[in-house]
């Protein structure tokens, strides 16, 4: 919950405060996950707050954002096909996975499609395709 309180001051309500000003301030290791420019991105910041993500799952977003741009286009139309089978699939792609860093990326999407829905794992490969293409 701290994560969206910070992330909406920091953004929307104080935005002539810096980030790092404001965690100089705070040091817990919660917290500190935010001195990440990857929670400043615009569109990570409006895909926590539009989908109200658990803040024990913005490491696990942090984590998937590393996926190679390879392996992310695998699933360019994957949650929008498959839809309520997403999981399911993801769990036979577990299996088949051919090594652990992609089992790892799987095991992530499948979390959030569990935890979540289908449409969420969609919004974010759209937004790391995005990130990757502008890197």
């Amino acid at each position: 919950m701290f994560v969206r309180y910070f992330l909406y001051n920091i953004h929307i309500k104080q935005p002539e405060k810096s980030a790092i000003k404001f965690m100089e301030q705070r040091e817990s290791p919660k917290e500190a996950a935010v001195k990440n420019p990857f929670f400043e991105e615009p569109d990570i910041i409006s895909l926590i707050e539009r989908t109200q993500m658990k803040d024990e799952d913005l490491p696990l977003l942090e984590e998937l954002a590393t996926m190679p741009k390879e392996e992310l286009l695998n699933f360019h139309n994957f949650f929008n096909l498959s839809r309520e089978e997403s999981a399911d699939i993801l769990k036979h792609q577990i299996d088949k996975a051919k090594n652990s860093a992609l089992s790892r990326y799987l095991e992530i999407l499948l979390h959030f499609a569990e935890n979540y829905h289908y449409m969420f794992c969609f919004s974010i490969e759209r937004i790391l395709e995005k990130r990757n293409q502008n890197q």
